[in-house]
């Protein structure tokens, strides 16, 4: 058997990030190393012991409870997991833009976005993160928390995308929504220390289907296109 299992348990089309959520799941538990490898599960006769370098799997080695059993056994959730999908399919997400976002635009089959729908909360001032629909395809995994993360860092890197190439700024509520104090008041009362409250950024949309086969329609009026030599002029002046 190899030291190095990563050529067996990381082949091409299975991520890093979802390898560790696989081992995670599979074994129940884990533990750091004084040299900062992580080893599952958290026994002393552990099974696995991976070795980071930034951000990404470098070594996965055999433990001493590791068996020829269990390689044929990761593999194949690897396989069925993590490389094999039953279906890709569109998600939507809630993104927000310092402008609003009125109209429809899609960009062949990679994404779409319009603006949210007429019953979702919006901001009464024009300085704000005003709500967007976003759409984007999606490889499904047959594990559902799979499913999920992939869903999270796609959203996240489909904002990181926006904010290179639009205009506006685009923001997400990512998976770890950060805390504030805030003023919890109805109208245009004077705040007062009762209206104060450490609350969690968060927003929903009644009856929002997160999931579909395919985009919504996306009919007129349609987000207007900048040429990106147009563009590029805008963004050096």
């Amino acid at each position: 058997m190899e030291n190095n299992l990563i050529r067996d348990l990381l082949p091409a089309g299975a991520e890093d990030d979802e390898l560790l959520q696989l081992f995670q799941h599979h074994y129940g538990s884990a533990r750091s190393t004084p040299d900062n490898d992580v080893v599952y599960p958290n026994t002393e006769k552990f099974t696995l012991r991976v070795q980071c370098k930034s951000g990404k799997i470098s070594d996965i080695e055999p433990g001493p409870g590791f068996s020829n059993e269990e390689l044929t056994i990761l593999k194949a959730k690897v396989a069925s997991e993590l490389v094999a999908s039953p279906a890709t399919k569109i998600e939507r997400t809630i993104l927000f833009s310092s402008h609003p976002v009125k109209g429809c635009h899609r960009s062949g089959v990679h994404l779409q976005m319009g603006e949210a729908p007429e019953s979702a909360p919006k901001p009464a001032v024009m300085k704000a993160d005003h709500p967007f629909v976003f759409e984007f395809p999606l490889r499904q995994s047959s594990d559902p928390f799979i499913t999920i993360q992939r869903r999270s860092r796609q959203s996240l890197e489909w904002t990181w995308f926006l904010n290179a190439v639009l205009r506006t700024r685009i923001k997400a509520i990512g998976p770890r929504a950060d805390y504030h104090w805030v003023a919890s008041l109805s109208g245009n009362k004077t705040p007062t220390q009762a209206d104060v409250i450490w609350g969690q950024e968060f927003y929903t949309i009644d009856g929002f289907k997160t999931q579909d086969d395919g985009f919504s329609a996306c009919g007129e009026p349609h987000i207007a296109r900048i040429p990106h030599e147009e563009l590029g002029r805008v963004r050096c002046s």
